[in-house]
């Protein structure tokens, strides 16, 4: 027998992603300068689909496979909308930062 069983490897796994996905929303938002609620919204889908994975493999884990698979219904869909919600304002915000890059087309 390991050091972990199946429960400690989930949560070590789900730590490193957690700790994974955190700082690349600290460097996107230091490199895009999204809006503060663009974060936010960014930041809740990642604690939400954390969250989901958490749940649908303790769900099975514990031999309850419906309820895992309602969880992920339950809590997976309003994840999909807040990244839905989240990429559509950082998408707006970069394609302003494109537009304004852009340099104007010289007349002869």
């Amino acid at each position: 027998m390991g050091i972990f069983n199946g429960s400690e490897s989930l949560f070590y796994i789900l730590g490193a992603l957690t700790l994974a996905l955190v700082f690349g929303l600290i460097y996107m938002h230091k490199i895009y300068n999204f809006k503060w609620y663009a974060t936010l919204l960014a930041a809740l889908g990642i604690f939400q689909t954390i969250f989901t994975i958490a749940w649908w493999i303790s769900s099975i884990q514990e031999g309850e496979p419906q309820a895992g698979n309602m969880g992920l219904l339950t809590f997976g869909v309003p994840a999909l909308l807040l990244f839905g919600f989240a990429q559509r304002l950082i998408s707006k915000k970069k394609a302003e930062i494109i537009v304004a890059e852009e340099p104007e087309a010289e007349t002869p």
